[in-house]
């Protein structure tokens, strides 16, 4: 799974990054400790966000101290014993969710429902930067 974006702003304070991304038209905000220098406005990357770091709402959410928020269609969907893996695409980018079986029974998720997707910005790392 791999979500593409564009750096489009980049803010520096003291060791702490602030990166604003476009991936597919959606704005997405990382906070980081460290950047590479070979990072920049315009740089290309590859992110990555752990899938239990990654949660679903069928409702958007008002008031949240999340950065982090977008549609995305569900998939797939893996049912297990304890977790279930979800599969989400937003704008052509892929992205999986982990849920507790529980959580996910609550939420009556089905494959092709719109959900909301909410994300940290401390949750999103760069994987690498990509070479056009």
């Amino acid at each position: 799974m791999s979500i593409k974006a564009k750096i489009v702003d980049i803010k520096k304070h003291e060791q702490l990054t602030k990166l604003v991304l476009n991936a597919s038209g959606i704005e997405l905000v990382i906070i980081s400790l460290e950047l590479d220098e070979s990072i920049k406005i315009g740089s290309k990357v590859e992110l990555l966000v752990k899938a239990t770091n990654v949660l679903i709402s069928k409702k958007p959410l008002e008031e949240i101290s999340v950065q982090n928020q977008f549609p995305a269609k569900i998939t797939n969907i893996e049912r297990g014993e304890i977790l279930v893996n979800i599969t989400l695409d937003f704008c052509g980018n892929s992205l999986e969710s982990i849920l507790l079986k529980n959580s996910f029974i609550n939420l009556n998720l089905q494959e092709e429902d719109i959900v909301n997707v909410f994300i940290n910005s401390s949750d999103i790392s760069i994987l690498r930067v990509l070479n056009d």
